[in-house]
This record gives C-alpha cells, sequence and structure tokens, in this order.
C-alpha cells in the first residue's frame, strides 16, 4: 500500500499563566488560551512488522521507543489491552523543537488520532483524551483541532468556537532552544507569575466571538525570565514592538514570538524587514475548526 501521509500543526498560547505545582502529580497548574496554527510537520505512515519511528529535519536522533509517536502507540496499547498492528513512521520536521510550538504533542495527538481512524479502535474522545494525557501534558488539545481553554495540568479542555479574529500575525523563531523543564525550573525559583485582570472564567464567558477584543491581556507567564536568561529573545521583541503591532507575546517557554497586528499591510511590511535574518519568519493564522 502507499503510504498515509498527515499532517500535524504546530500551537501557540495567546495567553499562559502558570498557577503552581499540583501536589498529586508535581505536574504545573496552568491556565491557558491555546490555538493551533496554519504551520505543520508531516507523519509518513507504513504498515510495518515492527514498531519504528524516525525524524527528518532535527539534527538530535531520538531513538524509537523514547519518540513520543512510539510512546503514544504503547500507551494507546496498555489502554486497549491488546498488542497493536506495527508502523514504520517518518516524521518530517518543518516545527522547530524548542520552539514552544509544541510540534511533538501535535505529532503524539495525530498519530493517535490515526491510529483509532485506521485501526477503528472505536475510543472515544475521553478514552483519547485519557491516553494523550498519559504520554504528556500538552498533547491533549491537540485532539481537538480547534482553539481551547486549557487547565488543570493540561488534562482541563474546553474548546471553543471563534469567529475569525479580525487581526494579522506574524510568528518568529530565533533559532534559540528554550528547554522546557528548565523554563519551568527557572520560573518556579523566580517565582515571577504576573498578577491580571483576565482569568479562566471572564474568558471563557467572553471569548466565544471575536478574540479581537482580548489582544491587549496576551500576555505569557514565563517571558520575564526567559528574556532573562535568553536576552536575545527580549531584544527581538523590543525590534518588533517597534514595527507598529497591537502586541507581542512569546509562545509557550518559548523562543518563538507572535506579533498581532491590526493591519495586513502593516504585517506584510514587517514580514518584509525580518524576512531572512531569522531562521522561521512566518505568516500565520489560527485554525478556528
Amino acid at each position: 500500500m502507499n503510504p498515509i501521509i498527515i499532517k500535524t500543526p504546530a500551537k501557540i498560547n495567546l495567553y499562559l499563566k502558570i498557577n503552581g505545582i499540583d501536589p498529586v502529580t508535581s505536574l504545573h497548574r496552568l491556565e491557558s488560551l491555546m490555538s493551533p496554527i496554519d504551520f505543520y510537520d508531516e507523519l509518513v505512515i507504513s504498515p510495518s512488522s515492527e514498531m519504528s519511528v524516525k525524524t527528518e529535519g532535527i539534527a538530535e536522533n531520538i531513538p524509537t521507543e523514547k519518540n513520543i509517536v512510539c510512546r503514544i502507540f504503547r500507551q494507546t496499547e496498555k489502554f486497549t489491552g491488546s498488542a497493536l498492528p506495527c508502523f514504520d513512521v517518518t516524521i518530517k520536521k518543518n516545527i522547530p523543537t524548542g520552539a514552544g510550538l509544541g510540534g511533538g504533542s501535535g505529532n503524539g495527538a495525530g498519530f493517535l488520532m490515526f491510529l483509532n481512524r485506521y485501526l477503528d479502535l472505536k475510543l472515544s474522545m475521553d478514552d483519547m483524551v485519557t491516553i494523550a494525557a498519559g504520554t504528556g501534558s500538552d498533547i491533549p488539545v491537540f485532539l481537538f483541532n480547534s482553539p481551547a481553554i486549557v487547565s488543570g495540568t493540561g488534562e482541563k479542555i474546553e474548546p471553543l468556537k471563534i469567529q475569525d479574529p479580525g487581526f494579522f500575525m506574524l510568528m518568529i523563531y530565533p533559532d534559540i532552544i528554550v528547554n522546557t523543564a528548565l523554563a519551568y525550573a527557572l520560573f518556579d525559583k523566580k517565582k515571577l507569575t504576573k498578577s491580571t485582570a483576565l482569568n479562566i472564567n471572564t474568558v471563557r464567558k467572553s471569548v466565544n466571538g471575536s478574540l479581537k477584543d482580548w489582544i491587549p491581556v496576551f500576555f505569557n507567564d514565563f517571558e520575564g525570565v526567559v528574556f532573562q536568561n535568553w536576552p536575545a529573545i527580549e531584544e527581538l521583541k523590543n525590534s518588533l514592538e517597534n514595527c507598529g503591532p497591537e502586541k507581542v507575546f512569546m509562545s509557550g517557554s518559548g523562543s518563538s514570538l507572535v506579533a498581532v497586528f491590526g493591519s495586513e499591510k502593516t504585517r506584510d511590511e514587517t514580514y518584509d524587514k525580518f524576512k531572512g535574518k531569522y531562521r522561521i519568519v512566518r505568516k500565520i493564522r489560527l485554525l478556528t475548526g
């Protein structure tokens, strides 16, 4: 048979607030408004006699059993209580690692949805969330393929139906890898949580419409500690802010920055200014389902 090709999207965090550590799981509690974007990896999948996962496009060599796609496969076997047919999977990476874009988590969710569909496992969404959460806290949100409010340790997900946000976005990855575990450790040490009038309840009640009115309160709790330790990211944010956007914020634990513009012309002029200066400079849009 011909290989099956599926596309798995990146995500951005429009806001991200950290609320301490869960005493049971030792995972961080958070509140976040996340959205997939039109920036994709590809999974090329073929049946195989044994499970094999290889990655193209990044220098790191991840052994099959440690790759998030294989970990999802093993977790699915554990959940169903049966051995599953194996696959050869090649991950063609476009989404950089250590960028705050959730590329690996998207790969895992995409493969889980493939398994459910291709093998007719008849897993419910709750089943898939359980499998995904058992593999990584950032994976479940990718199962919904829409903007969502994420809370708890990543397991509480409320998908949102939103209109076209009516703004124009530019994403820049400055080729700086920020390790998520290190960013959390630095955050815990500094305790840099910001106070904000925005909270999960007001967003839940008000964001089911246009996101445009919320631009002023987009923020990321990680910025303070990440900028302290990787000042080049803050320098890039300052440069972007001089180009006339309505907001610039970091996604996830970094290092990618997103600039939001009210004018397509200004966004495109900023794109022209930064194109070629950084590894990835990309016009993006939210995938709103």
